[in-house]
């Protein structure tokens, strides 16, 4: 988390620790300036809202580098690296570099030099990557395809960043005609409306019309919502509607004002600073508002002075009697200090502006306006209230079309409903178009596009690899295989992170991309298995350093807490079994494990974490999970159970990346690590095959504990078997 300050604002290190290259946190603080002390407050801020494990504060000059939080040491004693200066930086670039680049970072180099000798915990019950960090170092040849495949993958299959490909890709899913035909005629009634009477001419100060017109006269606001599971493709839904509006000429006669929320993610939200965040996301519908009347001829925007003086109308006439009473309009010294005038009320309430202007534009000058906040649910549930009031004051005060664009967990939420979003009469539902459609659409266009390559050259090669790839996942899909619902699963019904799977799989190694080349020669019908998907998810996981994974490890246990390794498997093992007959609720869960013996609190931590991984759903968004709330697993749970459980590549990554807490294991891994195998794959299958002990040791525990406390009559339906016996071993 990089919390960057501009230079003109330098918090400078103070100088008592100027020539100091390492200080601890209570020193720094005890010492800091005002401006460094709130820098380093925001880093914290931030670093505990999003999960950052290193926090930076810097002005471009000056450079503080610590880790705010870590087992078994506290805050005050942490290290913090200084680097005063360029000068500094240029005496210690190598060490600057270890703390900060992502390859530094991602090699633990960081960790290394943040921490030292500080770290505590037993050496047994640290990850075997910290101790033997797996660097995969691309070879040139993978390298050279990578930059190939950068650009394809990037705006092609991930995102449509080209307009022209995005209206040749875009697939409109049949469920989404209502909600398009609903903002189609939208747009055009009020076109037909405003039609009937559109002149706007500018007032005049002395005028008795200071914005009473009759709204009466327009139809009224109106509020719709769009809702959709998260990455169906509500965005490109709404892409797709504009574009659609814009090609029949209906946004030239009105105002389409688009903001997407997801910039204010980041945001924490409390009470406290609730004016705050609604005057920032005012401000930016106001830009989006002049942005759009600029494109109208100058005749709508209301940022000119002749447009804001109607809007002020009465405040100004008001403002004239008060100060100017022997004016009139050619008076230069009133018109200038009716602006500052005018400024000053624009600026200090941009709730107040934004409302103004929309009933300017909507009521006096007839003109269509709808506002579209996208991703309106990003600020969190609890700002949901503070939204829709704005949205209501914009309805009840002009005759503006508010969109507000939420997920659908976020409508079934209880504090939703108490904030009356959910009484919108006009809710329509987002759908998600079939994955299968998308890519042969995507790569339609993506083989039309290819330069023509010359025989034996690396264009020619990777033409073949990315040509044979397409049609064999297009196969793959036709088929519905395992390997095609591994890659729907690591969706987990969002559209985006299925594109991201599909990404993941052309980024595998090039030699399997050449073995699918060769059988595709040699006239066979070349296939991807489930254990090479695997593995190319997996890559993809490491590479990434977005906490949303397309493969979590249900086997990841915390080092300071002994838990079983096969509890996670278990309650998702236990919500499927018990929902399949009746309704599942965290209490009832608790108090089914509570009586085999789990610790309640090891139980909800671990059902927590099945939660934060996507891989069992409750019915909100809200971030605690309650006794009450009712289970269900997801179809990435579903298919973790039912596949990726057999694959030993995944058992091989799982222990690489979870924390051991039995010493005898942890060495033998080490040694298994350690050995002369001759590539990293065995290395992988013989640490996998301890980690495999581990669990079946674990779960014969935890299979012993649920028949003695009776727990299958409980679920009406029999749990399956030990994991120990799932034939791994025979692969």
């Amino acid at each position: 988390m990089l919390e960057a300050k501009k230079v003109g604002r330098s918090f400078q290190i103070p100088n008592t620790l100027a020539s100091t290259r390492v200080t601890s946190f209570r020193k720094l603080k005890a010492s800091a300036s005002k401006d460094l002390s709130e820098a380093l407050d925001q880093c914290l801020r931030y670093t505990q809202h999003t999960g950052a494990l290193y926090a930076c504060a810097t002005n471009g000059i000056d450079w503080v580098i610590f880790k705010p939080s870590h087992p078994f040491r506290s805050l005050p004693d942490a290290k913090v690296f200084m680097f005063h200066g360029s000068d500094q930086i240029a005496k210690r670039i190598d060490e600057f570099s270890d703390l900060l680049s992502p390859i530094g970072v991602r090699e633990g180099r960081t960790e290394k030099e943040l921490l030292g000798h500080e770290i505590q915990i037993p050496i047994f019950a640290k990850r075997l990557r910290d101790a033997f960090p797996y660097r995969g170092e691309m070879t040139f040849e993978e390298e050279e395809y990578s930059n190939a495949l950068d650009h394809i993958l990037m705006h092609y299959v991930v995102e449509l960043t080209d307009e022209v490909m995005f209206r040749e890709c875009y697939i409109p899913a049949n469920g989404n005609r209502p909600p398009s035909s609903t903002l189609d005629a939208l747009v055009a009634d009020r076109i037909k409306l405003a039609k009937k009477d559109s002149s706007q001419e500018t007032l005049d100060f002395g005028s008795d019309s200071n914005m009473e017109s009759s709204v009466s006269e327009m139809a009224c606001g109106r509020i719709v919502v769009l809702h959709g599971e998260v990455g169906v493709g509500k965005t490109s839904f709404l892409r797709h509607c504009e574009l659609s509006l814009r090609e029949d000429g209906k946004l030239e006669e009105a105002v389409w004002a688009r903001v997407n929320l997801l910039p204010f993610q980041d945001r924490q939200f409390d009470p406290e600073n609730v004016k705050e965040l609604l005057n920032l996301i005012c401000r930016e519908i106001q830009n989006k508002v002049s942005e759009s009347t600029e494109k109208m001829s100058g005749r709508y925007d209301p940022d000119i002075w002749d447009h804001l003086r109607d809007i002020y109308n009465f405040e100004v006439r008001r403002f004239q009697k008060a100060r100017y009473p022997d004016s009139d309009n050619s008076d230069q010294e009133f018109l200038n200090e009716a602006r500052k005038y005018v400024w000053d009320l624009r600026e200090d309430d941009p709730q107040s502006h934004l409302i103004r202007v929309i009933r300017w534009l909507t009521v006096n000058c007839r003109l269509p306006v709808i506002i579209v906040l996208d991703n309106s649910d990003q600020l969190g549930i609890e700002f949901q209230e503070f939204l829709y009031k704005l949205s209501e004051t914009v309805q009840t005060a002009s005759s503006a079309v508010v969109i507000l664009v939420m997920r659908t967990e976020a409508l079934e939420s209880h504090v939703i409903r108490e904030h009356s979003i959910a009484s919108v009469r006009e809710q329509y539902l987002v759908e998600k178009a079939p994955l299968p459609a998308v890519l042969s659409r995507r790569f339609q266009n993506i083989l039309s596009r290819l330069p023509k390559a010359d025989a034996a050259t690396t264009d020619k090669v990777a033409r073949d690899r990315i040509t044979v790839l397409m049609e064999t996942l297009q196969y793959e899909a036709k088929l519905g295989s395992d390997m095609f619902q591994l890659v729907e699963a690591a969706g987990n019904g969002s559209l985006r992170d299925s594109l991201r799977a599909v990404s993941a799989i052309f980024r595998s190694s090039p030699r399997m991309m050449d073995q699918l080349v060769f059988k595709h020669n040699k006239a066979e019908k070349p296939r991807v298995t489930v254990d090479e998907t695997l593995k190319a998810f997996k890559k993809e996981d490491l590479s990434n350093a977005d906490s949303n994974m397309l493969i979590p490890n249900v086997f990841d246990v915390s080092s300071h807490m002994t838990i079983p390794y096969s509890l996670g498997v278990r309650q998702i093992q236990h919500i499927r079994s018990k929902t399949a007959s009746t309704e599942c609720t965290v209490a009832s869960l608790l108090n089914d494990f509570a009586i085999a013996g789990i610790d309640r609190g090891i139980a909800h931590y671990t059902l927590s974490k099945l939660r934060a991984s996507q891989l069992i759903s409750v019915n909100h968004m809200l971030l605690e999970i309650r006794e009450s709330d009712k289970l269900s697993v997801t179809r990435l749970g579903g298919i973790l159970l039912d596949i990726i459980l057999f694959e030993s590549s995944y058992f091989g990554g799982a222990a690489f990346n979870t924390y051991i807490y039995r010493k005898d294991v942890y060495y033998n891994m080490r040694s298994a690590w350690t050995s002369n195998a001759p590539n990293y794959y065995q290395k992988f299958d013989a640490i996998a095959k301890q980690f495999i002990k581990l669990i079946a040791d674990d779960d014969s525990d935890l299979q012993v504990r649920i028949d003695s406390s009776i727990l299958e009559p409980i679920v009406s339906k029999p749990l399956p078997g030990l994991l120990g016996k799932v034939p791994i071993d025979s692969k």
